[in-house]
């Protein structure tokens, strides 16, 4: 089996607002990789929700989220400072800062999440290959989903054939230290969880939803 190949993380091309907000324009273009995402939550049905964006980033997705449903509110957990002003600044452009709040903190500190919640649905998307502790972070969100809501993750899959691509990308840098769907699996298995579904989505992608009773 091929093995996860874990990278440190690459900062420097976010070390401005400037940065992000370049990175935030590449983003609006590739949405299609949240096709996917976008069909499982609707099947989560969040309707009028509270949601937590988990990673939120310079807010594309976040917004995303605001214009396909109305009536949501989004909490937007970043611990970006740069991330955190350029996805201000994105949102309120938008139109959306009465509907999107940014809140600085990370979620591998549970300190950080105690005022936050309960949510209907908490959702990190690429970010799961590069929590130190997936199973800690896991442990620190699920307390802030709201009873019947879910905590869903959206990430890269580790492909064998992206695996072997030639590459030196940041890309590809992250397929080889993305998890399997065995992997996720495993881990979740072995927090003894229950309600949960994790399936491969095409091409090189992955979505785990846990659902809370």
């Amino acid at each position: 089996m091929f093995k996860r190949v874990i990278h440190a993380e690459d900062a420097e091309g976010f070390s401005s607002v400037e940065a992000v907000r370049e990175y935030a324009a590449h983003a609006e273009k590739s949405m299609l990789k949240y096709e996917a995402f976008f069909s499982e939550l609707e099947k989560l049905g969040i309707g009028q929700g509270r949601l937590l964006d988990v990673g939120a980033g310079p807010g594309v997705l976040a917004a995303a989220v605001a214009a396909r449903y109305p009536a949501a509110h989004i909490t937007a957990l970043e611990l970006s400072d740069n991330m955190i002003a350029a996805g201000r600044e994105y949102i309120a452009g938008k139109g959306m800062a009465d509907r999107v709040m940014y809140v600085a903190g990370n979620a591998a500190d549970v300190a950080a999440l105690a005022d936050l919640g309960p949510f209907d649905v908490v959702y990190s998307t690429f970010t799961l290959h590069h929590f130190a502790d997936p199973q800690a972070v896991i442990r620190n969100l699920l307390p802030v989903v709201d009873a019947g809501g879910a905590l869903f993750l959206y990430d890269l899959r580790r492909a064998w054939w992206l695996y072997w691509v030639p590459s030196r990308s940041g890309f590809c840098r992250s397929v080889r230290g993305a998890y399997t769907r065995r992997d996720v699996l495993a881990l979740l298995d072995e927090m003894g969880l229950s309600g949960y579904s994790v399936r491969n989505v095409v091409p090189f992608l992955l979505s785990a939803v846990i659902k809370k009773p």
